[in-house]
């Protein structure tokens, strides 16, 4: 299974065309953020110690879960077992590619092939400073292919860095709580997923990662994750990821045998392992909801929780 687009012609398309309608017809409002959730915490190696290392071990807990929605999505970055993002990524570049066509479009009868279903575009236009947003709204939008047969819901955004620097610029796609059912093994996950390349003729230079809002209100990060299991009893969650927590910043997670269960967004038992800035920290969490843990700052610091 590919985890990334198979090829960059779709891509090329679509931001030629997202060019030549930026440069046409003025109107819209590109005021306000309509991309949900997006993090904007810190991002420097996180210095793990006594007063940080209990927050970052819970919300590293929740993280895991948020990745993987339902289905197992970072192990393959699939959206059910026959499903994966390549799909999706392109059904959404296809659409996207009528947002030279005005503001506020009703694309359902061209895309969405049940009546009750819809899919709406808005285009506005480039900020001074380049930046490019092209929206697509679904509500039950049914859509099939020669393998594949989804209906999906929810609000996609697709992003240029600097559409003044075209082709020399990156792109995303990020999906905000984005519904995809797969009709034929009756699956179905809630995404809320960036697709992002740094260079869009460099398919190795994009990444998945995902942003959440945690239990302590805090936005966080979870990228890079390559994760196996199902986080049920006896198939626990293992894997790597990269962590951002908000405040405190990045670390990189180990995960063992974490599973989830009677204890809200929280694991249920299992143990994850974190590194920062010369600094680490272990968190295991126990059936009864309670979790305790190790922190070493680095500098000759260490304890427990």
């Amino acid at each position: 299974m590919n985890r990334f687009l198979p090829t960059n012609t779709p891509i090329i398309v679509f931001l030629s065309t997202l060019l030549i309608a930026s440069c046409g017809g003025g109107g819209g409002d590109n005021s306000g953020s309509s991309t949900g959730i997006t993090y904007n915490g810190n991002t420097s190696p996180a210095a793990i110690d006594a007063s940080n290392s209990e927050a970052i071990g819970k919300a590293a807990g929740e993280s895991v879960q948020i990745a993987d929605t339902s289905t197992n999505l970072p192990a393959g970055i699939v959206v059910s077992s026959s499903i994966d993002m390549d799909t999706i990524n392109n059904i959404i570049i296809s659409i996207a590619n009528s947002s030279n066509l005005p503001a506020g479009l009703d694309v359902s009868a061209n895309y969405c092939e049940n009546e009750d279903g819809s899919a709406i575009t808005s285009d506005n236009p480039p900020e001074a400073s380049g930046e490019y947003d092209a929206t697509i709204t679904f509500s039950n939008c049914l859509i099939t292919g020669t393998d594949f047969s989804v209906t999906m819901s929810g609000m996609s955004v697709t992003h240029i860095d600097n559409i003044n620097d075209f082709p020399n610029t990156g792109f995303s796609i990020q999906y905000n709580n984005f519904t995809v059912t797969d009709n034929i093994n009756d699956t179905s996950s809630t995404i809320n997923l960036t697709f992002a390349c740094t260079d869009f003729e460099l398919i190795s230079s994009c990444t998945y990662s995902s942003d959440f809002l945690g239990d302590d209100g805090i936005i966080h990060r979870i990228a890079e994750f390559n994760i196996t299991g199902t986080g049920e009893a006896g198939n626990g969650f293992y894997g790597t990821a990269t962590f951002f927590h908000g405040t405190f910043g990045e670390v990189s997670i180990t995960i063992t045998n974490i599973t989830y269960g009677g204890c809200g967004a929280f694991p249920s038992s299992g143990e994850i392992s974190y590194t920062g800035n010369n600094s680490s920290g272990t968190i295991t969490f126990n059936g009864d909801c309670t979790a305790s843990g190790t922190w070493d700052d680095g500098i000759g610091g260490s304890g427990s929780f």
